[in-house]
Formats: structure tokens, C-alpha cells, sequence
């Protein structure tokens, strides 16, 4: 089959949802309405007790919007999301104009805004508002008082910033591409999202839309860094809009890793008073580790049993001391 893919059609589970001999329901399925298919979709069934449900979805009839086995479109919906919702909801209606402040709406994508199952506010809207939109502020962005009121008032980061200030951080020097572009819409959505942040995607899916390599390395290597950090994948280390570190660290690249590892008494040196023979740079914990995975145990750079100690530790190589700098005393000795 083509297009997007129910999973048991993929796997040949037929029997997933239809009895092989006999059942009480059409089309021989083995339940029917949601209790079919929030068997599987359990995140589903928790969203149906919310306050707000889209009616389709509370009435149990998934097919709807979706197709049962494949459909051209993605999430298996029977027609685009824009025009699926126009079925229901004509953007020319009158209920639907003045609940968009008379902002028009056609050609919007709906589930853009609003969760086509449940929700715990009214519309139902995403989990996370942005507070002019929630607030039905629209002129706050938008020309709502000229003939053209979708039109924005000015574009990019020029519009964010007259909010959102202090992007990049004053006196930082490594800033992330799209905020130096002024580019905020390429992380963040602008009305509502699932996300916290009004991030587009998951932190770690996001970040892997431009960073795409370094993703395919931790699937390929031996020994990837587990991400704990409950801020989400890559924003446990990295800062997201810009940084005083460099790859734009959030305090460095040895406090970043002692925020979650803790230290022996005694360990490798480290610091600006240790220098890499190799390079001349202060050693720190991605001297030896890199955090975005390896073919080596524990995110190593080398062979952890002699090979990578050697790149330093041998005959010819030993660790810098950087010199410290005596303190001028007037030639009193």
C-alpha cells in the first residue's frame, strides 16, 4: 500500500482490529468507535476525558477524518487538514468569522491552532497559548484595523522583539543562526503548540531538522550520551538562543558535564592550567569524550584501554602545564 499506512496494515496484523470468523459489528471488527481505536492509541484515551473534545472524537466516529487501512495523506486523514475541517466548519461562516475577530481564515491549516481531538481549553486550542492569541489581542501583531488584517505589522524578529527583548543575550558572542537572522519561526510557532516554549516539535526532533548529522551519528555509534535532563534532549547542554560559550554551551564545556556528573576526589586534570599537547587547548571532558556519540564505550574518542591515553600519555607527550604567571614583586627577592 502507498501513502500513509495504518501500522497493523504495515505488519499484517489484520486480526488487530477485525475477528477472522465471526463478529456482532459491521466489517467483522472486533470493537467498534473509539474502544477499537484507543486500544492502541492509549494517549487517546486519556485525551477523552479532557474538558473539550472536538465532537467527532467524543462521538466515536474516528473514520471521519481518518481512513481505517491507507490514504494519501499523512496521519491517514481522508483529505488535507485544511480542507477535511472545511467540511465542518465553512471558514465564511459567521461563528466561525467572529471567533477570529474577523481575521479571515481561509486557507488556514486548522489543527495549526487547534487540537482536532480534545483539549483542556475552549476551541479546543493546543496545550500552549501564545498570550496575545489567547487573549484575542490579534492587533498586538496583526493589521486588524486596515483591509488587509492578516498581514502582519512587521516581519520576523523585528515583530517578536517588540515582546520578546533581549535576544540574543547582551554580551553574548555565539549566537544560534535563526535568532541572528531574526528568524524565530523557524523554532517557534506563533498561535498555540504541544510544546512548552511554543517550540514547533520535541527538542531533540527540532533540533535534528538542521542538525541532521549529528543525530545519524548517535543512531550509528556504539555509545551515545543519555539525555536525563528534564529540559529535553539538547537543551540539557546547549543553550538555545545564544551563549558566552563556544557550540553555544550553556556554562561551559566542563560545568555543563559537572551538572549532572559528579567527580572523584581526585580525576584527570582539567582546565585552562591543563593544555593538550596535541592541540595547545585547555583539556576538558570532550578532550576525551564527545557527547553526541562514538564508536567506543562511554563516548569515548579512542580506545579506552591504552590506545586513546597514549594520544597523550607516551615518551614523547606528556601533559602541558600551562605556566603560571609570577606575580611582579619590584625585584624584592
Amino acid at each position: 500500500m502507498k501513502g500513509s499506512v495504518h501500522t497493523p496494515i504495515k505488519e499484517g496484523q489484520c486480526t488487530s482490529c477485525h475477528a477472522a470468523h465471526g463478529s456482532e459489528n459491521e466489517h467483522l471488527l472486533v470493537r467498534t468507535g473509539n474502544e477499537l481505536c484507543t486500544g492502541c492509541h492509549k494517549q487517546k484515551h486519556d485525551e477523552a476525558s479532557l474538558p473539550f473534545v472536538h465532537d467527532p472524537f467524543a462521538n466515536g466516529a474516528c473514520l471521519d477524518c481518518h481512513g481505517a487501512h491507507n490514504t494519501p495523506f499523512p496521519d491517514q486523514l481522508t483529505a488535507r487538514s485544511a480542507n477535511l475541517c472545511r467540511l465542518c466548519h465553512p471558514p465564511e461562516a459567521e461563528e466561525l468569522v467572529s471567533a477570529h475577530s474577523g481575521i479571515p481564515v481561509q486557507g488556514s491549516d486548522c489543527t495549526g491552532c487547534h487540537d482536532p481531538h480534545a483539549s483542556s481549553s475552549d476551541g479546543p486550542l493546543r496545550a500552549f497559548v501564545h498570550a496575545p492569541f489567547g487573549d484575542k489581542s490579534c492587533e498586538m501583531c496583526h493589521r486588524t484595523d486596515t483591509e488587509t488584517p492578516r498581514l502582519v505589522r512587521a516581519t520576523g524578529g523585528r515583530l517578536c522583539a517588540v515582546c520578546h527583548k533581549g535576544y540574543p543575550k547582551a554580551g553574548d558572542t555565539v549566537v544560534h543562526a535563526p535568532v541572528g537572522k531574526g528568524e524565530c519561526a523557524a523554532c517557534h510557532v506563533q498561535h498555540t503548540g504541544d510544546v512548552k516554549g511554543l517550540l514547533a516539535k520535541g527538542s531533540k526532533e527540532l533540533c535534528s531538522s538542521c542538525h541532521q548529522p549529528l543525530l545519524e551519528r548517535g543512531v550509528r555509534s556504539k555509545s551515545v550520551h543519555p539525555i536525563v535532563d528534564e529540559k529535553g534532549a539538547c537543551l540539557g547542554c546547549h543553550a538555545p538562543h545564544s551563549s558566552s560559550e563556544e557550540h553555544l554551551l550553556s556554562a561551559g564545556p566542563i560545568r555543563t558535564c559537572l551538572a549532572c556528573h559528579e567527580t572523584a576526589k581526585h580525576g584527570h586534570p582539567l582546565g585552562e592550567d591543563r593544555l593538550d599537547p596535541r592541540t595547545n587547548k585547555p583539556i576538558t571532558c570532550v578532550t576525551c569524550h564527545d557527547p553526541h556519540g562514538t564508536a567506543f564505550s562511554y563516548t569515548l574518542r579512542g580506545d579506552q584501554s591504552r590506545g586513546l591515553c597514549l594520544e597523550c600519555h607516551d615518551t614523547d607527550h606528556q601533559p602541558v602545564k600551562k605556566p603560571v604567571k609570577q606575580a611582579d614583586d619590584g625585584g624584592l627577592r
